[in-house]
């Protein structure tokens, strides 16, 4: 058996505290992405670079050779895409910050990875779809079901306020105001970020019938509004179950509406709510608020924007004398300091 040397279990030590850090700072998807990044990283350590326990080193180990070499190996070996290797690329740099804030002697490895470019993504389509679409989609549950009702209220849920899909599922009772002359819901998104989801009438009504049926009388705040039929109230529906149901519902749908695509997903719902408010005429700024987005050039390439929509969001981020001031290209003279705006 061979023995373990000392930076394997240091190594080993950063990276269950890296993990233990994370989760009180990230949704349990980042956590996952997190965990299954260094898992490739160090798959490839073992099976092309022949490293053991015995004889890791954290320079040679995360030199920008190997980081390098790692991406080729995730793109042509595993068939990953650009945006997939990017992520673990993000998260394997994550994780060297963590261990050089951490230790001082290891700072460097931050270095290593930052010389290492990223692969040049392709330019996706938003995969939004049409409001005949969704009004498909959203009759298809059985409502006189118990899981019908459910899935229903979910899906109304997710288009109805453009939440992703972990912010639905991690909602519970207490996150809900249903009473108040406007409703809306309480939700943490990306980087613990919290922000307010607003109801529209109609839908918190669907949510009182869907609590009253699902949550009984003695309702317990702190239960999760979506839960697992099998864990009980305070275990997490999965994605991959919401999915599932999603598909299901999908193939349905399809037969009456062409535009329900049958590889159907719940984020979606986001798309389409959000691209939907831009069709009836909310502001961008308005929207990109709304989905949470901290930068506005984010909502641009989430919703496919055309340049048009793109100019009213530069007018409306722009104050009244900002936008009176002359344009220096209409006053150019012909010098280089009229040219440079000097």
């Amino acid at each position: 058996m061979k023995k373990n040397n000392k930076e394997a279990i240091e190594f080993a030590k950063y990276y269950y505290d890296w993990i233990e850090f994370a989760t009180t700072t990230n949704s349990s998807h980042t956590v996952r992405t997190y965990q299954y990044s260094i898992k490739l990283y160090v798959q490839f350590l073992e099976e092309n670079k022949k490293i053991s326990t015995s004889s890791f080193c954290m320079s040679d180990s995360f030199c920008a050779a190997n980081v390098k070499e790692w991406q080729v190996w995730m793109e042509k070996k595993r068939s990953c895409k650009a945006q997939s290797c990017n992520a673990r690329l993000s998260a394997l740099r994550s994780f060297l910050r963590y261990v050089g804030d951490k230790d001082i002697k290891y700072r460097y490895l931050t270095l290593e990875t930052a010389c290492v470019q990223r692969l040049k993504e392709e330019k996706r389509l938003i995969d939004a779809i049409s409001k005949d679409a969704i009004r498909t989609l959203l009759q298809m549950p059985n409502l006189s079901t118990i899981t019908g009702l459910r899935d229903c209220t979910l899906l109304s849920f997710l288009y109805g306020t453009a939440a992703r899909i972990d912010e639905a599922l991690s909602l519970k009772i207490c996150d809900l105001h249903l009473d108040g002359a406007k409703s809306y819901a309480v939700v943490t998104g990306k980087g613990r970020k919290t922000r307010t989801l607003f109801i529209q009438k109609k839908l918190a009504q669907n949510l009182k019938i869907y609590i009253k049926k699902f949550h009984g009388g003695a309702i317990d705040g702190e239960h999760l509004l979506f839960y697992s039929r099998v864990g009980g109230y305070n275990s997490k529906l999965t994605q991959a179950a919401v999915n599932k149901r999603l598909r299901i519902y999908a193939k349905q749908a399809h037969e009456i509406c062409k535009d329900v695509p049958l590889d159907m997903h719940a984020h979606i719902f986001r798309h389409s709510c959000a691209t939907h408010w831009l069709e009836d005429g909310m502001n961008i700024v308005q929207v990109s608020k709304l989905l949470g987005h901290s930068n506005i050039s984010t909502t641009m390439t989430y919703l496919s924007i055309t340049i048009d929509a793109k100019s009213m969001a530069v007018m409306a981020l722009e104050d009244e004398d900002t936008r009176k001031l002359p344009k220096k290209w209409k006053n150019d003279d012909g010098t280089l300091s009229s040219l440079l705006g000097l």
